[in-house]
């Protein structure tokens, strides 16, 4: 399972894309402050899954998962936003964010390996 974390907050970044290799996902990449880049990485190093934290700049994340998700090399990428319950996101924000990408998957950080284990690529 391959990774890419994106999280608005650079002092924090390290911390998110280590609970999700704890959770078992090689991170291919990270980005905490430019969403143009988040699309391109995403694209060039196509992971498994796109992991979004919600503690810090939601809107931002929804954006960028939206863009991913219209282009037509994003439509098929799982997509999980992390909603961390020592601070949750709004209900309006989570809202919008199944609005913006209906099939997303939205939940805590304890439940990561869950979904790696849902969403992973078949074994060659």
């Amino acid at each position: 399972m391959r990774a890419f974390v994106l999280h608005w907050d650079p002092p924090t970044l390290a911390e998110k894309g280590l609970a999700v290799r704890d959770a078992g996902a090689d991170v291919v990449g990270a980005e905490a402050t430019d969403g143009r880049r988040v699309y391109d990485e995403v694209r060039k190093l196509a992971p498994d899954v796109l992991v979004i934290w919600l503690a810090w700049k939601p809107s931002h994340g929804r954006v960028a998962a939206a863009a991913i998700r219209s282009a037509s090399w994003g439509r098929k990428l799982p997509i999980l936003f992390v909603d961390d319950p020592a601070a949750p996101a709004p209900p309006a924000t989570l809202q919008r964010i199944k609005a913006a990408v209906p099939d997303a998957i939205v939940d805590r950080p304890d439940r990561l390996a869950f979904w790696f284990g849902r969403i992973a690529p078949p074994a060659p």
